[in-house]
């Protein structure tokens, strides 16, 4: 049966289970591990390491409570997840660096399957997603303020790799690297890349969306 708009917001506000925790801890860390100066290095030293230690390692914590559910939607997903997976791999035949295409891919898709694993084991899965969309928007929200109050209160600079905006209190600077003549430039915030920005809050801004409603219903 159905369930309506209303039954679904109700169950957004239920408490999360330890598998909707790890998969909240996995994609809010990812997140955050994506941050970037403006030379577009990561402000976590080895964070693509350390975002992968955290995918599989939360998913190897959390093994116990992998119940996933034989449900012909659950297998169909695993079933295309598993032909996405073969032809990845197969794509790298063609590529000139088979080595590098094809650990690469494995670093991906292992990942990748890890988090779809507990998302379909996740019992709770409304609960979850509404956690996730708050955290998510929050994160969307700061990385906005941070690059708006850099544009507005921080001055132009040109360096070596670019040019940057720099906000300076006292001895803590704050520098987002920016594109575009003025006064149209395209901020990137702490992401480093305007893209990755726009990226984010493509995501944010739908779940910032979906907060609103949640608060409107309450």
């Amino acid at each position: 049966m159905q369930m309506s708009l209303e039954s679904r917001f109700k169950l957004m506000k239920s408490k999360v289970n330890l598998a909707g925790w790890g998969l909240i801890a996995i994609l809010v860390g990812t997140a955050l591990l994506s941050l970037q100066n403006p030379a577009r290095e990561n402000l976590v030293p080895y964070a693509p390491y350390f975002q992968l230690g955290l995918q599989i390692g939360a998913f190897l914590l959390l093994t116990p409570l992998v119940r996933i559910r034989m449900r012909f939607k659950s297998l169909a997903f695993l079933m295309l997840f598993y032909i996405l997976f073969l032809v990845t791999l197969a794509s790298a035949l063609w590529s000139g660096h088979l080595e590098l295409v094809f650990r690469r891919t494995l670093m991906v898709m292992i990942s990748s399957g890890c988090v779809v694993l507990l998302a379909l084991s996740d019992s709770r899965p409304f609960a979850t997603f509404g956690c996730l969309a708050k955290a998510l928007a929050l994160f969307g929200a700061g990385a906005s303020l941070v690059g708006l109050l850099v544009y507005f209160l921080g001055e132009l600079r040109t360096v070596n790799y670019g040019t940057i905006q720099v906000l300076s209190i006292g001895s803590f600077h704050l520098a987002q690297r920016v594109y575009g003549p003025l006064p149209y430039l395209r901020l990137s915030s702490l992401f480093g890349n305007p893209n990755t920005l726009a990226s984010w809050l493509l995501v944010t801004i739908t779940l910032t969306s979906c907060g609103g409603f949640l608060l409107c219903s309450s």
